[in-house]
């Protein structure tokens, strides 16, 4: 069976997105419509299919080491339990994460230190980047958001996330109500007319634990609690429904 690696990628003015792969000692071009979720090129190789056919052949991706965000309370303790740890530090690991918001494993100073060292050889710890903010402290907030790179990635993936304060104008005086517009896919496959994220096409899901972090650089970044969320930012929130209700 052949295996092809892609080396190069670009997107014409049609909105098909050609891939370049390479393999064997040769190249192939292959074109598809942008925004195409059956596809993912990290992922999938093609098996002699003609240029404008989809016609893939599964690769396995190497092994990721999974995201302590993405664990819930009953995942993490039996994830110490599995390394003899007693019960109580999945709910110090939960404080430290969601309550004292910290930055790394590093920072668990009531973890042993052995402890703080295997949690981060074994799982990820998921930190966005904010690389732009547009807005002022007393008006709408955009934030735009690096993700980690995922395997396979150059790079991290960009998303937005929007902080928005109550207007006085429904209240009739000030309010400290905030809403945070929470992104749950980096692009969307759907194509809505009035909408633009899905104009580049779909990449991929939000991980739970990419979708909890942009409520803590929100809160970190502006000093302010966040009320209320709406799942109205990048990607349709209902195709990614398993992750958002973890």
């Amino acid at each position: 069976m052949e295996r092809w690696r892609p080396v190069g990628c670009e997107k014409n003015a049609k909105r098909h997105i050609s891939w370049t792969f390479a393999g064997n000692g040769a190249s192939r071009l292959y074109l598809w419509p942008a925004g195409t979720p059956a596809f993912h090129p990290r992922r999938y190789s093609p098996l002699g299919a003609k240029p404008g056919v989809r016609h893939w052949s599964p690769m396995p991706d190497a092994p990721q080491k999974p995201a302590i965000q993405s664990l819930d309370l009953a995942e993490i303790e039996a994830a110490l339990a599995a390394r003899g740890q007693p019960k109580y530090r999945a709910a110090q690991v939960f404080r430290w994460l969601y309550e004292k918001r910290a930055a790394s494993f590093a920072d668990m100073t009531d973890l042993p230190a052995a402890l703080r060292a295997e949690l981060a050889d074994a799982f990820e710890f998921v930190r966005l980047e904010n690389l732009r903010v547009l807005g002022s402290e007393d008006t709408t907030r955009k934030y735009l958001f690096k993700l980690p790179p995922q395997r396979g990635e150059a790079q991290g993936a960009l998303i937005e996330t929007v902080l928005i304060p109550a207007s006085p104008a429904l209240y009739g005086e000030a309010s400290d109500r905030r809403t945070l517009c929470v992104s749950t896919q980096v692009g969307c496959a759907y194509g809505c007319k009035f909408c633009a994220s899905g104009l580049d096409g779909f990449s991929r899901n939000l991980s739970p634990g990419e979708i909890a972090g942009q409520l803590i650089e929100a809160e970190r970044l502006s000093g302010e609690r966040v009320s209320n969320l709406v799942f109205m930012g990048m990607g349709e929130p209902l195709a990614n429904f398993a992750n958002l209700m973890r």
